[in-house]
C-alpha cells in the first residue's frame, strides 16, 4: 500500500480526532522506515555485487600495469585528487602524484591531467596536485587541471573530455590500486575510446618518500565562501554522484 501527502490529507480530514490522528502519523511514518530500509538495501547490493566482481575478477596491480606500459607512450594519464586540510597532502594522494610523476620521467606518459574540485575542503584538489607535481619537476607547459569534479566518476568523465579536445588518442587512469579495481568496469562501459588503467606500484615510488617534502603555494588553490559537499548534498545524493548520477553522459556521443 502506497500513502502520500494527498492522501495523508484526506485521511486527516476524515479522522479530526487526535487520537486518530496520531496514528495515521505513525503508520505513515512507519511505512516511511520501510522504504528507507529498502532503498539501503538496494543500495548496498549494488555496491556489494560491484566490489565482489571487481575485487574477485581483475588482476593484479603489477599485470594490469605491464599491460598498459605495452601502449606507451600515452598521449595523458587522468589522476584524480583528494581533500586536502590546507597543511598536507594525504598519503594516499601523494602516492598518485609521486606515481604521475615517475610515469612522465619515464617517458611513459606526454601530459597530465589533475582532476578534482574543492569538494570536502575549501581548496581546488586539482590545483594543489599540480603545484606539487611542478615542484616535484615536472613542466608547467604539460600539466592540466580539471576543476569541476565532485566523485570518481566525474573525475575520469571530465578529464577525458579535455582529453578529447587537444585530440588525445591514448588516456590512461593513473590511481591507487583499489580505486582503479573500483572503476575498470566503468572506463570500460562508458567510454568510446579504451581508457587505459595504470594503478600505482608502491614499490615503484618508495624513492619519492625520501625526497624533502615541497613549499606549496596554496593561495591560488583555495575557494573563499566555501561549502562543502556534505552541506550541499545529502547521503543517497552523493552515492548518485558516486556512481555517475550528475554526468551529461549525453556529451560523449
Amino acid at each position: 500500500m502506497i500513502i502520500n501527502k494527498k492522501l495523508l490529507l484526506c485521511l486527516i480530514n476524515k479522522y479530526g480526532s487526535r487520537t486518530k490522528f496520531d496514528s495515521i502519523k505513525i503508520f505513515y511514518f512507519c511505512l516511511m522506515i520501510s522504504k528507507f530500509k529498502k532503498r539501503i538495501f538496494y543500495l548496498f547490493l549494488v555496491v556489494f555485487l560491484n566490489f565482489t566482481s571487481c575485487v574477485v575478477f581483475y588482476p593484479s596491480a603489477k599485470k594490469v600495469v605491464k599491460y598498459g606500459l605495452k601502449k606507451a607512450p600515452i598521449d595523458v594519464i587522468i589522476v584524480p585528487g583528494m581533500p586536502f586540510d590546507g597543511k598536507e597532502c594525504d598519503e594516499k594522494i601523494k602516492k598518485r602524484i609521486f606515481w604521475a610523476v615517475k610515469l612522465f620521467q619515464d617517458g611513459i606518459c606526454k601530459n597530465i591531467i589533475f582532476s578534482g574540485a574543492a569538494v570536502y575542503t575549501p581548496y581546488i584538489e586539482a590545483r594543489i596536485m599540480k603545484n606539487y607535481a611542478v615542484q616535484l619537476g615536472v613542466p608547467n607547459e604539460v600539466i592540466f587541471t580539471e576543476e569541476k569534479a565532485e566523485h570518481s566518476t566525474e573525475n575520469i568523465f571530465y578529464s577525458y573530455q579535455i582529453a578529447k579536445k587537444h585530440n588525445w588518442k591514448t588516456v590512461a587512469f593513473a590511481t591507487d590500486p583499489f580505486q582503479s579495481k573500483m572503476l575498470a568496469r566503468y572506463t570500460k562501459k562508458r567510454f568510446k575510446s579504451k581508457i587505459i588503467h595504470l594503478p600505482y606500484l608502491e614499490d615503484s615510488i618508495q624513492s619519492f618518500n625520501k625526497l624533502p617534502i615541497p613549499k606549496l603555494d596554496i593561495k591560488n588553490a583555495y575557494v573563499p565562501d566555501f561549502i562543502p559537499l556534505t552541506e550541499r548534498q545529502t547521503f543517497f545524493q552523493r552515492i548518485k554522484g558516486t556512481l555517475g548520477g550528475y554526468i551529461p553522459f549525453e556529451e560523449e556521443k
